[in-house]
C-alpha cells in the first residue's frame, strides 16, 4: 500500500513512494488507483480509479479537485447532441485527521447508435460528491431528452414532423460555487435538411447551439487548474453536437466532437479518458446510399486528485 507522510528521506515504494516526517501519513489501496506527486511544497495523489485512504497521525488541511464521469452523446432521429461534462468541484476539507476517505471515481456514459446513450457516474472524495454529466439528447420524445447533470447534455437537432429538443441544466444538484453548466439547444431543420445538435456544457461555460442548421453547436470549456502543476490542467469539457455539414468541437478539458455527415462522414469522438469530458453526438440517419447509423461517443471517466502542505 503506497504511503505519503512528509517529504524527507524518500524511498521507491510499489507505484508510487514512501516517505516519513512527521507524524501525517496518508495511504491509499489498491496501489494503481493513485500516482503521487509533489508541488512546490506540496505532496499529493491523482487518482485515476477508486480507492480507499487512510489518515493517520495529526489533522492536515487536503485541497481537492473531484471530476465525475461525463456523458454519453445523443444519437437519435437526426442530430444528437453532445454530452455534458462531468461536475467539477474543488477547495479545501480542513482538519482531516485520523481515518478511512472513500475516493469513487466515476466512469463516463456511453454513447449509442441510437436512442440509449446514458450519463455520466459521479465522483466522491470523502463527503464531497460531483455528479455525473448528463447525456445528450436522442430525439423529441420524453426518452430521447438531454439529461441534467454536473453539466447537462446538449438538445437534437430537428427535422420535418420532428421537434428540435432543448439542452438541459448543469449544476444538478446545486452545488456553491456551482459544479457546471448547461446544454447548448439543438437547432431547429432548414427546410427538407436536417437541424443541428446542441454541445454539452462544461465546467466553465455552458454547450453551444450550432450557428446555422447544418452546424452542431460546441461543447463548454472546462476549467483549469494547478492543484498538480504550475502548468494547468484543464478537466470537464463537454461534449459537441453533431451537423450534417460541420460538427460541433470538444470544449477544452476532454470534451470529444460530433459526427458529420456531408460531404464525407466523420465519427464522434469520445471524451478523453480521466478527464471528465462529454461524448460528441452523432446521427441515426444518413441519406442513401450511405445509409445506417453513425454512433454518438461515450463520455470519459472521471478524476480525484488531492494535495496538502508538507
Amino acid at each position: 500500500m503506497p504511503n505519503i507522510g512528509t517529504r524527507a528521506n524518500a524511498a521507491a515504494s510499489g507505484y508510487g513512494f514512501s516517505t516519513q516526517l512527521g507524524p501525517f501519513t496518508l495511504t491509499w489501496s489498491p496501489g494503481p488507483a493513485g500516482s503521487p506527486f509533489t508541488t512546490g511544497s506540496y505532496s499529493g495523489v491523482d487518482f485515476t480509479a477508486s480507492a480507499t485512504v487512510t489518515v493517520t497521525g495529526r489533522a492536515k488541511d487536503i485541497e481537492y479537485v473531484v471530476v465525475a464521469g461525463g456523458g454519453g452523446g445523443g444519437s437519435g432521429l437526426v442530430t444528437g447532441g453532445g454530452g455534458g461534462a462531468g461536475g467539477y468541484r474543488s477547495g479545501t476539507l480542513t482538519g482531516v485527521g485520523g481515518g478511512s476517505y472513500t475516493v469513487t471515481v466515476g466512469g463516463g456514459g456511453s454513447g449509442s447508435a441510437g436512442y440509449s446513450s446514458t450519463s455520466g457516474s459521479d465522483s466522491v472524495f470523502s463527503s464531497i460528491t460531483s455528479n455525473g454529466g448528463g447525456s445528450g439528447s436522442f430525439g423529441d420524445g420524453p426518452d430521447g431528452y438531454a439529461n441534467t447533470g454536473g453539466s447537462g447534455g446538449g438538445g437534437s437537432g430537428g427535422l420535418i414532423g420532428v421537434s428540435h429538443t432543448s439542452g438541459q441544466s448543469g449544476n444538478t444538484p446545486p452545488t456553491s460555487p456551482p459544479q457546471g453548466n448547461s446544454g447548448g439547444d439543438g437547432r431547429a431543420n432548414s427546410g427538407p435538411s436536417t437541424g443541428s445538435g446542441g454541445g454539452g456544457g462544461g465546467s466553465a461555460a455552458a454547450g453551444s447551439i450550432g450557428p446555422s442548421a447544418a452546424v452542431g453547436g460546441n461543447g463548454g470549456n472546462g476549467t483549469a487548474t494547478n492543484i498538480k502543476s504550475p502548468t494547468p490542467l484543464t478537466l470537464a469539457g463537454g461534449g459537441g453536437g453533431a451537423g450534417r455539414a460541420t460538427r460541433g468541437s470538444g470544449g477544452t478539458g476532454g470534451g470529444g466532437a460530433g459526427a458529420k455527415t456531408d460531404p464525407t462522414t466523420t465519427t464522434a469522438v469520445n471524451g478523453t479518458a480521466n478527464t471528465g469530458g462529454g461524448g460528441g453526438g452523432g446521427i441515426i440517419s444518413r441519406p442513401a446510399p450511405a445509409g445506417g447509423p453513425i454512433a454518438s461517443a461515450s463520455g470519459g471517466s472521471g478524476r480525484v486528485i488531492i494535495r496538502w502542505l508538507t
